[in-house]
């Protein structure tokens, strides 16, 4: 991960790397069709200083698709294979197959950038997959700094015993990186639990996740009625 790319992809604009595509796009057009000495002195001037450009504008800055194979690299392999493993094999359910959860954070403090596709990318992403078990959740969890220090990966274990509350929190917020500000919408899965913590991670906003927290509710109420 090239974290001084990484950084530039939120505070460099694309706009040089544009201007400079147009005006080597223009200076081929001249020097392709010539329109007499000067279409082919300006062609010989622009098409040289518009790929300068290009190239300036897109150098040391990491693109869309390199961010999204950093994602892709620091969060692979955060998947759990309990065969073999006698104290928690014989706890999976099998009706219950894991769930992975992931998206970008919006807390306030990250840099922030407005994508082609419209959607506002942070430099903070979280991916976890959620194990629900016969007395607990399971999570498996890496979160990606972006622009600062390697992925933190680490397991949270939620027995159903001191498990609180699980719902879906969603938000309207702003958030400001710089000059620019974005409105965002957030949704999460949270679940307290102990004496006053708790866990969450972004979830994708569908039907889908709603079911899982009847899922890890279906499971703490069989939990239940076998301790019963």
């Amino acid at each position: 991960m090239n974290v001084k790319h990484n950084v530039n992809y939120f505070k460099k604009s694309e706009n040089l790397k544009y201007i400079g595509l147009g005006i080597a796009l223009v200076g081929f057009i001249m020097l392709w069709v010539g329109f007499g000495w000067t279409s082919y002195i300006l062609a010989t001037v622009g098409l040289p200083t518009g790929l300068v450009l290009f190239f300036v504008g897109s150098a040391a800055r990491s693109s869309e698709a390199d961010i999204d194979e950093c994602i892709k690299r620091e969060t692979s392999g955060i998947e759990v294979s309990f065969e073999g493993d006698r104290h928690y094999e014989k706890r999976v359910l099998k009706q219950f197959p894991p769930v992975t959860v992931e998206g970008y954070e919006y807390d306030d403090g990250l840099m922030f950038k407005k994508a082609k596709n419209g959607k506002i990318r942070s430099s903070r992403y979280t991916k976890a997959v959620i194990y629900i078990l016969s007395d607990r959740l399971y999570i498996s969890e890496c979160r990606v700094d972006l622009v600062g220090a390697p992925c933190e990966k680490r397991i949270v274990e939620i027995k159903y015993e001191n498990l609180a509350d699980t719902e879906i929190k969603r938000e309207e917020k702003r958030v400001s990186f710089g000059k620019n500000s974005y409105a965002v919408k957030t949704c999460r899965l949270s679940v307290s639990y102990g004496e006053a913590e708790s866990w969450s991670a972004p979830v994708n906003d569908d039907v889908g996740t709603d079911a899982l927290v009847e899922k890890i509710n279906t499971a703490i109420t069989l939990f239940n009625q076998e301790r019963a």
